[in-house]
Order: structure tokens, then sequence, then C-alpha cells
């Protein structure tokens, strides 16, 4: 029997499978971005201003371009100075540089422009507190070593045995988002992507419908 001659509730049933599908490879998050998790011993690590704190991460999709990073407590300290030193094959190659306000405890996005790294490609993500004055203290949420294996923190050059609580994005981890972005970077108009979502899952449901015709007898 062809498609077209399908029960109707056998050809809805096969587009919301492609309607699934689609929504699944295109919003699945964090394919080859680190994620580290509060873990089952949490802990903090306390910086003072001057000091550098260097967390190593190990990436595969590409375009790197923000990390977020949890505060549990800011005494004194106002600016936390970032840099993002891409590496390949443990050889250094750009260093990306940005500032972020420090306003309160939570979670801190640092935005940095996307980074364009081949597969398996390693970050070095250095964090420095300061202040006017020079003194105060910024504490980062850390969990234990073992919960991100390809990570490794230092602290003024002294390795730890915690990891970075934080979530990496990249423009590959999250095609849907990307996409949306371009779109309204290229246009002005916020929600032109649904437009393009229903097209694109109207037209699989009409080929679906009409591609294959009855045999002939």
């Amino acid at each position: 029997m062809a498609l077209n001659n399908l029960p109707l509730h056998r050809y809805l049933w096969i587009c919301a499978v492609v309607a699934g599908v689609a929504i699944a490879a295109f919003t699945l998050p964090r394919h080859g971005v680190p994620r580290v998790g509060r873990g089952f011993n949490p802990g903090n690590i306390a910086v003072q201003v001057g000091e550098t704190l260097e967390q190593l991460m190990a990436v595969q999709a590409w375009g790197l371009n923000r990390v977020t990073v949890w505060v549990s407590d800011i005494n004194g300290a106002e600016i936390l100075d970032v840099e993002l030193e891409h590496r390949e094959n443990g050889l250094p190659l750009t260093v990306s540089r940005t500032t972020v306000e420090l306003t309160g405890a939570g979670k801190l996005p640092i935005q940095f422009a996307p980074a364009r790294s081949q597969r398996h490609a390693e970050f070095v993500l250095r964090l420095r507190p300061r202040s006017a004055d020079g003194a105060g203290t910024v504490t980062f949420e850390a969990t234990e070593g073992h919960e991100y294996r390809e990570g490794r923190l230092w602290l003024m050059g002294a390795e730890l045995p915690f990891d970075l609580v934080l979530d990496g994005a990249a423009l590959t981890d999250r095609p849907w988002p990307a996409f949306a972005g371009v779109l309204h970077r290229q246009t002005g108009v916020h929600g032109l992507e649904w437009a393009f979502a229903l097209a694109y899952l109207g037209g699989a449901c009409a080929i679906i419908r009409f591609a294959v015709t009855p045999a002939a007898p």
C-alpha cells in the first residue's frame, strides 16, 4: 500500500515521529561542551583579589562562546578579569579576554567571541578578581575532581583536587538556538525561526503524503 493510501492515524503517527526526531536533533543540549554539576561532595574555592584561578576544559563542539560559573559569595571584589585560552595538541593558539562586573552571588555567564576550535580542543579558563582598593574575595562553587575527568584546576599554580561548577555553550552544541540567533542578527525579527520550523514540518509531512504513488495494477 502506498503512503498516500495509509489510514489517517498511521499517517499522523509517521508525521509525529518525523517531528520528534527533528525536535530532538535541533534542541538536545551539550554536544561536546563541558558541564560540571555540584556532585556528591560540593565545595567552595575562595580567590583573593589579584590571584588567578585556572580551569582546564576539554571541548569537542565547534564555536565555544559562553562559560557559566557559579559564585557563592563576593566580598569587596568588583570586577572579574577573564581569559579563555584555546589550545590544540597542548599548544596555546589564541587568548580571548573580557571583564565581568560582580554584582551578587549566583550563576555568572561569561560571553566570548566564538572560538574556531577543532575537535578534541582544550581551553583554559582564567578568573582573576579585581577591586579599586586591591582587596576582596570571590568564592566560586566547586566539586570534587572526579566529576569532570578531563579537567584540572589550579589556584596560583597550585593544583587543587576540584573542578569549578560550570556550564559551557557553543554554536554547535544546540543548533536551534544558534539558528535562531543567526536569523535575528540578520533580519532583526524575533521569532522568525518558528516560521521556518512550521514550513519544514509541513513540507516533510507533505512529502510523506504524496511522494509515493499507488502501484500500477
